[in-house]
């Protein structure tokens, strides 16, 4: 292939073999050989014809009027061997440029074909290549070789980077779980410390409980639940008298609402007042009462009665609602059984809201505080601690947390 270029120029020879090795391999240094092949001989022939040429660029060469004119009316190359020369070698600049150099078959065969229009006029015993020879070339065993070898090396390098990634989180999941496992271990020394400490304070400790909002907050919600509960008694004489009225009986559902209303009173006349001792606090709350895991005493469920009185007041109402409406009443009384059943149910309501607001009260009424009698602040005065729910805070935490609760 391109024989006659061999003999031509040693330094063609060289380029030639260059070019047919790059051929085999399927190598984007094909498009390189070819500008080169290409603008050597350009520059060889303005050297024979004692042109004098400063540049290396094909399209700079053939832009020198002597030489151009030179190579097509002296040479006889025809113009447009030149220019799809000059064509070529402009795309393969856009490729290095752009970093996309591909070659196939076709392509390989339109540039053998081209190199061939440029030096068959000026070379002896040219002869065109047979493009079978160039297939050949390029389909050849060292290409099959080369691409193969290409593909394993891909392979490799690729597998070299999913190992070195697979290391990398190996690495950093060791490196998370010590650092985890540390962590949890220096947790649960502080957390065994922090409860040993706490412990041995709560122990020596003396216990009295206080008031989680101002005594001003407190009264004012005592206030609310005892204007509720005496308009729910109001309200249950009321229905007491009419239900007289209408069945001219006192019934077993109106006895359980007057006991349920009077047991709401009770309830915050005989629990809500001002003070608060650890001794009789069980007796005091409409909790039920234990001791945390520190000693420390905490306010757990509503207790049983209080619910049953609560459900069976509800009960008694429905059922006492649902008598009024189905009895008969003469024509006299008769009008009086829808006052009734609206006046059940606002004391129901006004019964529910004295609940809630009973339940209110306490939940936030007792707060316990430690104080102890050996560890002293920096004034001399004894340290306390204030135990809120599950969790302790100091005095001035505490104040600011019962302000903010008392606005």
């Amino acid at each position: 292939m391109l024989d006659y270029l061999k003999q031509f120029d040693s330094e063609l020879e060289k380029k030639v073999k260059t070019l047919e090795v790059n051929i085999r391999s399927a190598s984007p240094s094909f498009f390189d050989t070819f500008r080169s092949i290409a603008e050597f001989f350009i520059r060889r022939i303005a050297k024979d014809l004692g042109i004098d040429t400063n540049s290396t660029s094909f399209k700079k060469l053939i832009s020198i009027p002597e030489l151009k004119s030179a190579l097509t009316d002296k040479l006889e190359i025809p113009v447009y061997a030149i220019e799809k020369c000059q064509d070529y070698i402009a795309k393969i600049n856009k490729h290095v440029h752009e970093s996309e150099k591909e070659i196939n078959e076709n392509l390989v065969v339109d540039y053998i074909l081209c190199l061939y229009e440029l030096t068959a006029p000026v070379c002896e015993n040219a002869t065109p290549p047979e493009i079978s020879e160039i297939l050949s070339l390029y389909n050849s065993l060292e290409r099959e070789i080369e691409k193969e070898k290409a593909r394993l090396i891909r392979e490799q390098n690729q597998l070299i980077s999913e190992n070195n990634e697979l290391l990398q989180r190996v690495n950093q999941k060791l490196q998370d779980k010590n650092t985890n496992s540390k962590s949890a271990y220096e947790k649960e020394s502080k957390e065994a410390e922090s409860k040993k400490i706490i412990t041995e304070f709560t122990r020596s400790a003396k216990q009295h409980l206080t008031f989680g909002e101002s005594v001003v907050a407190v009264n004012r919600k005592r206030k609310i639940a005892l204007g509720f509960t005496v308009a729910a008694l109001v309200l249950a004489l009321i229905e007491t008298l009419f239900s007289l009225i209408l069945n001219r009986t006192y019934s077993t559902f109106i006895f359980v609402l007057n006991f349920w209303h009077f047991a709401m009173l009770f309830i915050l006349i005989k629990l809500a007042n001002k003070s608060q001792k650890v001794n009789d606090i069980n007796a005091r709350t409409i909790y039920t009462v234990g001791l945390n895991q520190y000693g420390i005493f905490t306010l757990g469920k509503i207790k049983r009665r209080y619910k049953v009185t609560f459900i069976l007041g509800l009960i008694a109402t429905a059922f006492e609602i649902i008598l009024t409406l189905t009895s008969e009443y003469s024509p006299a009384r008769r009008s009086a059984a829808p006052v009734l059943v609206v006046i059940l149910i606002i004391a129901a309501i006004l019964s529910i809201i004295c609940f809630v607001l009973v339940y209110n009260y306490f939940s936030g009424l007792l707060v316990t505080v430690l104080t102890s009698p050996t560890v002293k602040k920096s004034n001399g005065a004894p340290f306390s601690l204030y135990f809120i729910v599950d969790k302790f805070f100091d005095e001035e935490t505490f104040l600011m947390l019962r302000s903010s609760n008392s606005k």
